[in-house]
């Protein structure tokens, strides 16, 4: 089954399901490792250090199709917001980092 990362509210978070990106502290040091399974007793710990939403693998349940057509309406919404801003660097750059942002959750 294919995954994806997702990035939920601690309360949502289960035992059972993975880490997909390290946590970290507000001095960056690492609470858990990426694709540490979670558990009652490490999800209490993170409530207790004020951890708010982590990222989690979960399955992916769209299909194809579907993302496809989100990815064609994400690039259609990024062209709206951008359509006055000309040719500027500094604005093409920030598109360009945007889309793939957005895109990346959809592949």
């Amino acid at each position: 089954m294919k995954m994806r990362l997702k990035s939920v509210p601690l309360a949502f978070a289960k035992a059972g399901m993975k880490v997909g990106k390290s946590v970290l502290n507000p001095q960056g040091q690492v609470l858990l490792q990426e694709g540490t399974e979670l558990t009652e007793s490490l999800l209490r710990n993170l409530a207790k250090r004020y951890v708010s939403h982590i990222s989690v693998h979960m399955p992916e349940l769209r299909s194809e199709d579907e993302l496809a057509s989100e990815r064609v309406k994400a690039v259609d919404r990024l062209n709206i917001l951008f359509r006055n801003t000309g040719k500027a660097t500094s604005l093409e750059l920030l598109y360009q980092m945007i889309l793939a942002y957005r895109l990346e959750k959809l592949t």
